[in-house]
C-alpha cells in the first residue's frame, strides 16, 4: 500500500486506521480499550508505511527502517522486530522456524474473543466481513513486503561480503550461512574470516560439506594449512586432493545441500585408481565430475557404481547375486551368539553402518568381493557377462523358484483374445514354464520377471502371430481390490528386444481397446485377491529372510556366466579360494563386536 505522504505521521496512520475500523464495525466503538482492536489499527497503519531495510557494518542482522516512524507505539515496535528477525532467520539461516505471523499475533491479542464481543454489541456478519477483508489485505501486503525484504537483504548481504560471487542465490543454504559467517555476526574478525572461507570454498566447492565441519571450519578461520587436514580426514593422496580442485561449480556448491564427500570415501572403498576417477583425476572439469555414476550416490554399495549404474543387467545380476549366494554364505558362516543388531543389519543389506564407511575393514571387504565377483575385468567385459548372465540364468531361476512353492503359478489377467482376422492372439502367461518358453522362443530375459509376476505386481503376455511368439507384452498392475484394480503397458518387445513392428503396436492397441471397454473382461477379483495374498502373505522368494545355504550352493552354477573366467564349479571352493569365506569372517567379527 505504502500511502502516507511525507507529512503524514504514525499518530495520524493510527488514528485513521482506528477510524476505518470503526466505520467498518460500529459496534467496536462500545468495547473501550480492547487490546485486538489496537492491535488491527497497527497492522492497518503498518500496511500503509514504506518499510526498507539496512545492515550494520560487519554484521548480517536486518534493521527494518519505518516511515512516517511508529517509535513511541509498542504494538508497532513489537512488530517491526519480528519483522527483522524473520528476514534476518530467512535470509541467513539454511534452517530456521522464524516467520512474520500476523495471524498468530493477532491470536496473542485475543481477536476471537473480540469478534464474541462484537456480535453481543450488535455487530452483524457482513460488517465483521467487510472488517476482515480490509485485515486480510493489510496482512497480505506486509507479508510480501517481508518476503521482499528477505530476498533483497541476503542479496545485498552477499553483495558487500561475498562480491565474488557472479551468480548470487536468490535463497540460503547451509554453505551461503557458512560463508557469510553468519555465526560471527559483528565479530572484529570476521572480515579475516570470510576472506578465508571465500578462498577455500573456491578451491574447494566440491568439499563444501566438508569444509562446514567444525574441526575443518575453525582451522579455516584460523589460518591453518588446508590440504594436510583434508587428506587426512578424506583418505587421500595429494593427487587424490588435486583433482578435487574445482571438480564442482561455485553455484552448484551455494545451492546444494551436500558435497562428494560421500563420493570420495566410495571411490576410495572400492580401491578406484585416480586415473579412473571423473575426469581422470585431472583438476578443474566440474562438467565431467557433474555426468558421472558417482556424483549423488549416497548409499555404500558391494560393486563399484560405475559398474552396475547404467546397465540394468548389470544391476540385476549383483541383486540376484547377493541374494542367491552372498547373504546365504554370511548367515552360514556369522556364529549367531555373537551377532548383534549391528551385524544383522549387514546382513540384510551388505552395507556397513556409517561410521566404518571410510575403514579399512571395509575397504579389505570389498576388496576381496571385487576380486572374487569382477576380477580383471573392465565395465564392458562385465556388462557383456551380466548380459550372458541375464539371458541364460534368469529364465532357469524361475523354474527352479517355482519348484519350490506349494501353490505355483499365478491366475490370469484375462482369457485368450483373438483378434477380427483370426492371424494374431495374445495369450497370457501364468506359470515359470511359459516364462521360459516365451522367453527361448524370442531369445530375451523375460524369466527375470518370475517374481513380479508371482507376486502379482505384472501380468506377461504373449502376442502370437499366426501361432508363433511374435512379441512379449509386459502389464504392470496396481491395486488391491476389484475396484482398485488397474494396469498400464509397459515394455513391449520382439526378439531379441528388438521394436516389434507397427502390425504388432496396431494388434495391442485394439487389445487394449477391448479390455478397456469390457468386450474383452478382465479377472479383476482373482487378480486383486491374489495381489493381496501375496502382499499379506508372501512367500520365501520376496521374504526378507535368508535364504539357506544349501539353496546357495545349489544355484552356484547358474552364476558361472557372471562370474569371472576360471570361477571354480561349486561355492564353497569359490569362497575360499577368492578369500571370500574368510573376508566375511573378518567382517562379522568387526560388526559384532560391542561398540
Amino acid at each position: 500500500m505504502n500511502t502516507a505522504s511525507p507529512s503524514t505521521t504514525w499518530a495520524d496512520l493510527l488514528t485513521h486506521s482506528a477510524g476505518e475500523l470503526i466505520s467498518r464495525v460500529p459496534a467496536f466503538a462500545k468495547l473501550g480499550n480492547h487490546p485486538a482492536i489496537g492491535a488491527l489499527a497497527t497492522i492497518s497503519a503498518l500496511a500503509k508505511t514504506a518499510i526498507t531495510t539496512k545492515r550494520s557494518l560487519n554484521r548480517v542482522e536486518a534493521r527494518v527502517i519505518v516511515k512516517p516512524r511508529p517509535d513511541v507505539d509498542a504494538h508497532a515496535m513489537h512488530l517491526v522486530r519480528d519483522m527483522e528477525a524473520a528476514i534476518t532467520a530467512n535470509a541467513c539461516r539454511a534452517r530456521t522456524t522464524a516467520s512474520f505471523d500476523l495471524g498468530a499475533w493477532l491470536d496473542h491479542y485475543g481477536y476471537i474473543e473480540l469478534l464474541a464481543q462484537a456480535i453481543e454489541a450488535g455487530a452483524n456478519e457482513a460488517a465483521l466481513k467487510g472488517m476482515a477483508e480490509l485485515i486480510s489485505e493489510s496482512i497480505t501486503s506486509l507479508s510480501l513486503q517481508v518476503r521482499h525484504l528477505t530476498d533483497m537483504h541476503l542479496d545485498r548481504l552477499l553483495r558487500r561480503d561475498a562480491p565474488q560471487i557472479e551468480t548470487r542465490p536468490t535463497s540460503p543454504s547451509a554453505t551461503i550461512e557458512w560463508l557469510l559467517a553468519v555465526d560471527r555476526s559483528g565479530d572484529p574478525e570476521r572480515p579475516i574470516l570470510l576472506t578465508r572461507r571465500w578462498q577455500a570454498l573456491r578451491i574447494y566447492a566440491a568439499l563444501s560439506t566438508v569444509l562446514r565441519e567444525e574441526s575443518i571450519t575453525a582451522a579455516i578461520d584460523d589460518g591453518v594449512p588446508l590440504n594436510p587436514l583434508l587428506m587426512n580426514r578424506l583418505g587421500v593422496s595429494t593427487a587424490e586432493l588435486k583433482a578435487l580442485r574445482g571438480a564442482r561449480s561455485l553455484t552448484t556448491a551455494l545451492q546444494t545441500g551436500s558435497d562428494f564427500g560421500a563420493m570420495i570415501t566410495e571411490l576410495k572403498a572400492h580401491g578406484v585408481p585416480l586415473t579412473e576417477w571423473p575426469a581422470r583425476g585431472e583438476p578443474d572439469q566440474p562438467t565431467a565430475w557433474s555426468l558421472s555414476p558417482w556424483v549423488g550416490h549416497q548409499r555404500n554399495t558391494i560393486i563399484r557404481v560405475d559398474y552396475v549404474s547404467a546397465n540394468q543387467h548389470a544391476s540385476d545380476a549383483i541383486s540376484a547375486l547377493a541374494e542367491d549366494i552372498l547373504r546365504p554364505l554370511i548367515a552360514n558362516r556369522a556364529v549367531l551368539a555373537k551377532r548383534n543388531m549391528v551385524a544383522y543389519a549387514f546382513l540384510q543389506s551388505l552395507e556397513f553402518p556409517t561410521g566404518l564407511r571410510n575403514s579399512q575393514d571395509r575397504r579389505a571387504f570389498l576388496a576381496v568381493i571385487n576380486k572374487a565377483i569382477i576380477g580383471s575385468r573392465g565395465i564392458k567385459a562385465f556388462h557383456e557377462a551380466a548380459e550372458l548372465w541375464h539371458r541364460r540364468v534368469a529364465t532357469l531361476s524361475a523354474v527352479r523358484h517355482e519348484c519350490r512353492t506349494d501353490r505355483p503359478g499365478w491366475p490370469s489377467i484375462c482369457l485368450p483374445w483373438q483378434c477380427q482376422e483370426g492371424i494374431h492372439e495374445i495369450v497370457p502367461i501364468t506359470t515359470a514354464a511359459g516364462l521360459v518358453e516365451e522367453g527361448n522362443r524370442l531369445d530375451h530375459c523375460v524369466g527375470g520377471y518370475y517374481p513380479e509376476c508371482r507376486s502379482g505386481t505384472v501380468q506377461i503376455l504373449s502376442l502370437k502371430r499366426e501361432g508363433t511368439q511374435a512379441a512379449t507384452i509386459e502389464l504392470k498392475l496396481s491395486g488391491t481390490s476389484a475396484d482398485t484394480l488397474s494396469f498400464q503397458v509397459g515394455q513391449f518387445k520382439a526378439r531379441r528386444n528388438e521394436r516389434p513392428d507397427d502390425e504388432l503396436h496396431d494388434v495391442l492397441r485394439a487389445f487394449l481397446r477391448d479390455v478397456n471397454s469390457g468386450k474383452h473382461p478382465i479377472f479383476r477379483t482373482q487378480l486383486a485377491a491374489h495381489r493381496k495374498r501375496m502382499e499379506r502373505e508372501g512367500d520365501y522368494l520376496w521374504s526378507s529372510s535368508v535364504l539357506p545355504i544349501p539353496h546357495a550352493r545349489e544355484v552356484f552354477p547358474f552364476y558361472l556366466p557372471l562370474l569371472p573366467r576360471g570361477t571354480p564349479e561349486n561355492l564353497d571352493a569359490w569362497s575360499e579360494q577368492t578369500g571370500l569365506a574368510a573376508a566375511i569372517d573378518r567382517a562379522v567379527a568387526v560388526l559384532s563386536s560391542p561398540a
